[in-house]
């Protein structure tokens, strides 16, 4: 019987499941076939739809072609181009969260309304991937944005810049290509925490440039190679980080400091260019560390900035002066080699009065310190310190030999440079501390008081004054 009942309904339950699977495949026929094209420009209005380009747009209009005006609007270029007419504000422009603009191919916007390739203002948690923007007057401008991403894209020959981030944060720029932009690869004015990573930057005034207030932005693994006037300039902001960049033949500068402070650069190469690494008008607290220059014209210089740190640096093949300081008060180099600066220039120039000049395991050749001197210390964590207590000024062959270290010594040779022959402080670390008190030679022989003075055994060793050059050594008492 039971049977029997299955047998007269199955082709019931047959026919509805024919009739609903016919309409879901309608449905998904009908959705697919709804999906906009877009073939001439246009406001984008509909929220959470996907509009598709069908064909090449021509711009004839005096405002933005591609007009997004609803949230959550993806447009996929799909190849085709849309082309400016001179007087048009931009091939696309969105204020509106959650844009999404892919596969596009935008140029000529050249009028002067702006031209822009792209323009988001205020379109906040957005994505450009896969955009080539090209012979605009600016690439991709980012205003008053959060949360934008640009990956995979291309800036080419605009007239302005690449890509400009005006009052812009929490951002990223990956793995783009800029390229022959006239004055900037990328700009960033007003914009914080934002990652500018794996990109290709090069042939522009200046590769990438941070200004007015661009505060704790992250650079790093980013190619920057052949601009005309720098590779990475930073101008009146702080706490930014430079990591892992390769800077090539960068033009005037490689990388700029010019009012900026507390800024870390670190792994970076830097190779050809006028100047490595230049600071100027009151840059500060700013560190260097683990930095390779090769073949810069000039490898380091420092204008009336203070308190800067270079940690674990390499200068190979300066063209010109190795490092340059001008009113560089405060400047430390820890760990510095300095190697095969061209004839005739110096490892070291100290072009005015410097004020606390640190030289910790660094080792100089050829220097010269302008009149009246200036006030520095050597130190070799090893074997001690040499802090002079007057300004020291004059010129020589080898500061390495002149004021060097070695097992419970600290010598001072002035015969190639009388400025040296100055009162200095000196600690020497005893190479054993077994001996319960020391005394303090001079040229092998017991110092006089009125050379040395001021004997004291600190926890970082055997400290004394002198009053004037001498190879000064400990006897062990």
């Amino acid at each position: 019987m039971k049977f029997k009942v299955f047998r007269a309904i199955f082709p019931v339950i047959f026919f509805l499941a024919f009739l609903s699977s016919f309409a879901l495949s309608e449905q998904a026929h009908q959705k697919n076939y709804d999906m906009p094209i877009v073939t001439t420009c246009q406001a984008l209005n509909q929220p959470n739809t996907v509009y598709t380009q069908g064909a090449n747009i021509i711009a004839l209009g005096s405002g933005a072609c591609i007009n997004i005006v609803a949230p959550n609007i993806t447009f996929d270029g799909n190849g085709f181009s849309i082309t400016g007419a001179e007087a048009g504000l931009a091939g696309i422009y969105s204020n509106q969260s959650g844009t999404k603009i892919k596969n596009v191919n935008i140029k000529n916007f050249t009028g002067f309304a702006g031209g822009k390739g792209i323009f988001f203002n205020g379109a906040s948690n957005s994505l450009i991937t896969n955009a080539i923007v090209a012979k605009n007057i600016r690439g991709i401008f980012i205003n008053n944005s959060a949360l934008i991403t640009i990956a995979n894209s291309t800036a080419d020959s605009n007239s302005i810049e690449g890509i400009n981030f005006r009052s812009t944060s929490l951002s990223q720029v990956t793995n783009n290509i800029l390229s022959s932009n006239g004055d900037f690869g990328i700009l960033l004015l007003l914009s914080q925490s934002n990652q500018i990573k794996d990109n290709l930057i090069y042939s522009s005034q200046y590769g990438l440039y941070l200004d007015t207030n661009a505060n704790n932005n992250t650079v790093s693994g980013n190619l920057v190679k052949d601009n005309i006037n720098g590779g990475i300039s930073l101008s009146y902001n702080k706490a930014n980080k430079i990591l892992n960049n390769d800077v090539i033949n960068s033009g005037i500068t490689s990388i700029s400091i010019y009012n900026s402070s507390s800024n870390l650069l670190a792994d970076n190469l830097i190779k050809g260019g006028n100047y490595g690494i230049i600071f100027s008008f009151d840059s500060s607290h700013n560190k260097i560390a683990n930095t390779i220059i090769d073949s810069a014209n000039y490898s380091i210089a420092i204008f009336s900035s203070v308190n800067n740190s270079f940690d674990f640096l390499t200068l190979n093949n300066s063209n010109g002066d190795a490092i340059y300081l001008y009113l560089a008060h405060g400047t430390i180099f820890n760990n510095a080699a300095v190697t095969n600066t061209k004839t005739p220039y110096l490892d070291l120039i100290l072009d005015s009065s410097v004020n606390n000049l640190y030289l910790i395991n660094t080792f100089l050749n050829k220097y010269s310190f302008a009149s009246p001197g200036s006030a520095i210390s050597v130190r070799n964590t090893k074997y001690g310190e040499i802090k002079f207590l007057q300004p020291v000024s004059g010129q020589g062959p080898s500061l390495a030999n002149e004021i060097s270290f070695g097992p419970d010594r600290a010598i001072i040779d002035s015969s190639s440079n009388p400025g040296l022959n100055r009162s200095a402080k000196i600690t020497i670390i005893p190479y054993s501390y077994d001996a319960d008190s020391y005394m303090v030679f001079r040229n092998k022989q017991k110092c006089p008081p009125t050379i040395c003075s001021n004997t004291t055994n600190t926890n970082e060793g055997i400290v004394f004054t002198v009053t004037i050059e001498g190879n000064y050594s400990l006897v062990h008492l």
